[in-house]
């Protein structure tokens, strides 16, 4: 069923807030709502939305100003076949983010891409599918850091396994970027 007004969303719960959220492209209340403690997509927190941030943005570049929502499920027999999930098509470009939202009892107990998402609507149109796991984090140069003063763990609070780069502090308030092996 396609989620037509947001009346339709119960914003009572954790996970029709989430939804709401997504549909409005608001990265920042959709960070607020989440738990800090879960993990979304194997990735902490603040990784998943950082890269949620960058999918969001790409409807915003593309001139979407809101998300229609389908429901629907998981189509892949080797993935995570007929789990619920919903699928966000802009409402201008008609690009599309497919997400299974593991949900118990209005808590959203993790989010994750679908790349075999099927929808039982017919006539929708889906035109570029956005990622959120792109495999590389967009973060700013390491000279922003640096000129901040800040580390990349400290400005984002990421865990050392999901960095390709860490800052470390060297002689007082400087920061050198030195690549994990």
């Amino acid at each position: 069923m396609q989620i037509k007004t947001f009346q339709e969303i119960d914003l009572k719960t954790q996970a029709g807030a989430v939804i709401y959220f997504l549909q409005k492209i608001d990265i920042e209340m959709i960070s607020e709502i989440l738990e800090d403690n879960r993990t979304y997509q194997d990735l902490e927190k603040c990784i998943f939305i950082h890269k949620l941030d960058n999918a969001l943005n790409e409807f915003i570049e593309a001139g979407d100003t809101f998300l229609n929502c389908y429901s629907g499920f998981c189509n892949e027999e080797i993935c995570n076949y007929k789990c619920p999930g919903f699928s966000f098509i802009g409402n201008h470009s008609n690009n599309y983010l497919d997400l299974i939202i593991d949900i118990k009892d209005g808590v959203v107990r993790d989010i994750y891409e679908c790349s075999g998402f099927s929808i039982p609507q017919t006539g929708v149109q889906k035109k570029k599918r956005i990622k959120i796991d792109k495999s590389e984090i967009r973060l700013p140069p390491p000279f922003y850091f640096q000129s901040q003063k800040f580390s990349i763990c400290k400005v984002l609070k990421f865990s050392v396994p999901y960095l390709k780069y860490v800052a470390n502090p060297v002689a007082g308030a400087q920061q050198t970027i030195k690549k994990i092996k």
